[in-house]
Formats: structure tokens, sequence, C-alpha cells
């Protein structure tokens, strides 16, 4: 996630340390600012994994948005445990280098009478997009339906506080040759009068 608030770039990343036996295993969000995209100053750990059940397995994907109405900075990101069931969690910041993780995390959790979901093993439900609309914060993620067979769709919730939210259709259904993969990072983005909606196929 890279923002530019005022004059500097502000980037966020997770990291994963080589010793650890698996790529999944992200257990640090860094955070570095960049006057011109080119110099960097030294990164800064600011969330690291292991608050709580949700994400003693990993933590992935920041996406970084401002909340005006409450003088704030918040910070999406993808929390697994340990058998990597992912979940949404928040964390806030008045100043993008101090965090805290929201007390009552996850914010968001997958439903298992709509998503597909293994209690014991691995289950889509992550990366985070954040983006207000229509007086509303709207939130994107990687999810998967059982919709005939295992597809990979785009969950749309929506939230009046950013604490609460509810799931409304998915944004998006894969409709490709491969609809089991699932949709990876989306993004949505209106230019103009056009609306752009980007994301990875996994």
């Amino acid at each position: 996630s890279i923002i530019r608030p005022d004059s500097i770039y502000h980037i966020f990343y997770h990291t994963i340390n080589e010793q650890t036996p698996h790529a999944s295993y992200g257990d640090t969000i860094w955070h570095a600012t960049s006057p011109d995209l080119k110099h960097w100053d030294r990164p800064e750990a600011i969330i690291v994994v292991g608050q709580g059940p949700w994400d003693d397995g990993a933590i992935w994907a920041p996406e970084v948005f401002r909340d005006e109405a409450n003088n704030r900075w918040g910070i999406a990101y993808t929390g697994c445990d340990a058998s990597f069931n992912q979940s949404i969690c928040l964390a806030f910041s008045d100043n993008l280098r101090h965090w805290a993780k929201y007390v009552y995390n996850p914010v968001a959790e997958v439903d298992t009478t709509i998503y597909l979901h293994d209690k014991d093993g691995w289950t889509d439900f992550r990366d985070p997009y954040i983006y207000r609309q229509d007086n509303q914060w709207h939130m994107l993620v990687t999810a998967a339906q059982n919709i005939g067979v295992n597809t990979g769709v785009i969950y749309h919730g929506t939230s009046d506080d950013l604490l609460s939210w509810t799931d409304v259709v998915p944004l998006f259904t894969h409709d490709g040759a491969q609809p089991w993969r699932v949709l990876e990072s989306p993004q949505y983005k209106v230019i103009g009068s056009t609306h752009h909606l980007l994301f990875g196929e996994f």
C-alpha cells in the first residue's frame, strides 16, 4: 500500500523471514518513506504477528486509508490463524508511524454458510481493499464460494463505522476457464466516468 498524504511517499508492506518454513508465513508489516520513490529511509516495523489466535500464523496485505471523521489513519490487513484460516483485521494511527491493533479484531470473518471454509486448513478470505463511497465504507476481499464448483469471488462488504460489516452480493465472480482460482488483491478505482476493478488470479 502506498500513499502520499503530503510531499512524502509512504509505503506499507509485509515481509517473510528466510528462516520460516513456508512462503505464507508473513510476520511483520513495515513502513518506509521517500521523497522521490528512489531514496528510502530505514523501514520501521509497525505491526507484528501474534496478538490473538486470529493472527498467530501470519499477517499479510496491508491497505492504508484515511478515516477523516475520526481524524486518524486506518490500516486493514489479513490475519491468519495457525491453520491459515484468514480474516480481516484493523489497526489505527494518528501519525502513520505508531499503530495499535483494534482490540476486537477481527472485524470481518468468512461466513461459513456462504463461503468455502476449512476450520482445520486454508480458508480464502484475504487482501482487503477499503474505500469510501456514497457516505459508506466499502471493503473488497479475496474469497471463494461453492457455486456449483468452488468459485473465486470478490467479497463486497459495507459499513457505517469500519467496525461492523454487512456482506452484500459479491462485486465480481470468476467467469474464466478456471473459476476455482481466487481473485487476489482487488482494487477499485473510478477514473472519470469509468469504474475499474483490478485483481490478480491465483
